[in-house]
């Protein structure tokens, strides 16, 4: 089953008092050591000057003897609710034993319409 967590900066995030920077969307029943490893790798770097490119990336994240593909993608996403430039960050997230049915990553990174701006 594939898992998604989006992060960016809002009023309000789904955990109770949580707001900034912080998750606002997750599939239903995602082990909390997972929701806590992927907000730790939610980071982006606004260019100083100009746009900034859309980063993505693929790693394999190992928690608690389960290990995650975790394909991302990072990219500016104007003004946030405060006036501030922000970002937003989607992970798609499978276990390792899962197949992905004869894509790469590369691919799937690249070429999935579902991203979220």
């Amino acid at each position: 089953m594939t898992l998604e967590l989006i992060y960016t900066s809002a009023p309000r995030g789904l955990r109770a008092g949580a707001s900034g920077y912080c998750t606002v969307a997750q599939t239903r029943g995602m082990r909390e050591d997972l929701v806590a490893a992927l907000e730790r790798r939610s980071l982006f770097t606004h260019e100083p000057k100009g746009d900034s490119p859309i980063y993505y990336s693929y790693r394999i994240l190992s928690l608690a003897g389960t290990n995650w593909r975790v394909l991302s993608r990072a990219k500016d996403a104007g003004l946030d609710f405060t006036g501030r430039r922000h970002y937003l960050v989607h992970h798609l997230v499978l276990e390792t034993s899962e197949e992905l049915t004869g894509w790469q990553p590369a691919e799937i990174l690249l070429g999935w319409g579902g991203w979220r701006d």
